[in-house]
């Protein structure tokens, strides 16, 4: 995945996840499509780890999308998206093979990801591809509001030392693409 694919990445994704959503609900609702933001954070955070499937026919249109973060030894997939007129014909398990190989070849040991969760395809999907449920989890939304910074958080500055969380954890190129990308800020309490 190159930057000058990301218009695509993100027409290929929201493609990939309208069904999803009841018929209409993305006019209504513009937020429940994908934030470009997202994929270019995830391409600035590792580049190694995005992919592109095209198509055969015709090299410069983008089919599949699979984003991907190796944060040191553990890594994180998603979102994969196929479109839909390309969907059944093995682009997503060759787009997964692609980024597990990335990922073994840089010693990633623990992985990751988040799928929708009531649908048997995506669970039979990544069953297929080696991944099994660890857990179950609950979403909640809330609006953020302008507002000062506790006492004792400090913006940007050296990601701390994460090893006590799972050995070999290094979030410090997500922090750096989510600063250069001006996708927020990173946060870190005062030692």
């Amino acid at each position: 995945m190159t930057s000058g694919d990301l218009p695509e990445v993100s027409a290929v994704t929201d493609a990939a996840f309208a069904g999803l959503h009841p018929a209409g609900a993305r006019r209504r609702h513009p937020e429940l499509a994908t934030p470009a933001l997202l994929f270019q954070t995830r391409l600035a955070a590792d580049p190694e780890g995005c992919f592109v499937a095209v198509s055969a026919r015709d090299p410069l249109r983008v089919t599949g999308v699979l984003l991907s973060v190796a944060r040191g030894t553990l890594g994180w997939l998603g979102p994969l998206a196929v479109h839909p007129q390309a969907q059944r014909r093995g682009t997503g398990g060759r787009l997964v093979a692609a980024c597990l190989a990335s990922w073994h070849g840089r010693g990633v040991r623990m992985m990751g990801l988040e799928t929708f969760s009531g649908s048997a395809v995506h669970r039979a999907f990544y069953r297929k591809a080696g991944f099994r449920p660890s857990s179950a989890g609950i979403g909640f939304r809330a609006l953020l509001t302008r507002g000062s910074m506790p006492a004792g958080i400090d913006i940007g500055g050296r990601m701390p030392d994460l090893d006590f969380v799972y050995p070999g954890l290094d979030v410090s190129g997500e922090a750096a693409a989510v600063k250069n990308c001006g996708a927020g800020l990173t946060l870190r309490p005062r030692p």
